[in-house]
């Protein structure tokens, strides 16, 4: 569902399917410490299996589905903001390039030295030059590895800017198809700015940009039609979790349906009329304006929290879980707030300063 504000057309599936994906995503940053997640460095010596199963979903479906409303935002700002190759290049480097250096100099690498928190792309016990070193280097990145195959995806599809342009979708799916299969075995061993991981997710970028070009067909969609998709959709992540095939393609198939299906829900709640009760009020409207901001901070602080946490609460991991979720998501909206703050006292002193030299 969309809705013009002013010149600006506001997708409210897209919207919460973004503030869905955030919850996901650190929510799972909470609990990895109790599931076989081989990316968390840090782990306890037991692990719970409502964790794994919950890791096991959120990972295939918070991400992509991140990436799949990227996609189909770069397609919106083609088409109805009408942006140039360029200004779009210029958008997405002050969007994304732009966070990544701040971020990463100014809150990744001080907490991760300070409190010394494994990581990879970050030697154990690294100082703040190898920090620095490593994360320009596009090795320690973190959580903000998303950040670098989102500007990375944004390239690729920009070289394909004649086809997004004119829409064609079908040569556009098949030349996307061919440089991720190609990209599988090219840049199997390349871990420099994650490129090694962007042939999983370049589909749910490209589904995005699909169902921009599809939305009035979706909207249209028969109920049972929506629901029979939603089914397989989900019988195909359920499957996927269950069985693990090791196969590449299989992943990516689990991948798409993942960063799709979130999406499909908020549409199918949309045609109940229940998804804009819901987006409504004031914990929506922070985590609606502030996801991106939210996720930039989100680690490491779930990490520091583990390390305090663990050796209280010992076997009652559930218990701990629930603490380092309350406690992740207390210091977020505390940060994230402060940051607004100074960030709007910094705004007003540019305007103010504009002003003054205008007179």
């Amino acid at each position: 569902m969309s809705e013009k504000n002013g010149t600006k057309t506001y997708y409210l599936d897209i919207a919460a399917t973004k503030v869905v994906c955030i919850v996901m995503v650190i929510t799972v940053h909470c609990i990895m410490f109790y599931a076989s997640n081989p990316f968390a460095l840090m782990r306890y010596e037991k692990t719970s299996v409502v964790a794994e199963a919950m890791e096991r979903f959120i990972d295939i479906s918070a991400v992509p589905g991140f990436l799949f409303c990227s996609g189909f935002l770069f397609a919106k700002g083609v088409y109805e903001k009408k942006r140039t190759w360029f200004g779009t290049l210029k958008e997405r480097f002050l969007r994304l390039v732009v966070p990544y250096l701040a971020f990463g100099s100014l809150w990744l690498v001080p907490l991760y030295t300070i409190f010394n928190v494994p990581s990879y792309g970050r030697p154990e016990g690294a100082g703040w030059l190898e920090g620095y070193k490593y994360m320009l280097l596009g090795q320690f990145a973190d959580h903000l590895w998303y950040l670098e195959i989102l500007f990375e995806m944004t390239i690729f599809f920009m070289l394909l800017w004649p086809l997004c342009r004119k829409k064609m979708l079908p040569l556009l799916g098949g030349i996307t198809l061919a440089a991720i299969i190609g990209g599988h075995f090219l840049l199997a061993n390349v871990y420099n700015y994650k490129l090694i991981y962007l042939p999983d997710y370049v589909m749910c970028f490209f589904v995005g940009i699909c169902c921009y070009h599809l939305r009035d067909e979706i909207g249209r969609m028969k109920l049972w039609l929506m629901f029979v998709i939603l089914g397989i959709l989900t019988a195909g992540i359920i499957v996927y979790m269950i069985f693990m095939p090791s196969f590449f393609v299989f992943q990516w198939i689990a991948i798409m349906f993942g960063g799709f299906v979130v999406f499909f829900v908020c549409r199918i709640l949309d045609r109940f009329g229940l998804l804009e009760r819901m987006c409504k009020g004031q914990v929506w409207e922070f985590l609606d304006k502030n996801s991106f901001i939210i996720y930039l901070f989100n680690l490491p602080i779930p990490k520091v929290l583990f390390i305090w946490f663990s050796p209280y609460f010992g076997d009652h991991i559930h218990l701990c879980m629930i603490m380092i979720v309350i406690c992740t998501w207390t210091m977020l909206i505390g940060i994230v707030c402060v940051y607004n703050l100074i960030k709007g006292a910094v705004m007003k002193l540019i305007r103010g300063g504009r002003k003054s030299r205008e007179v």
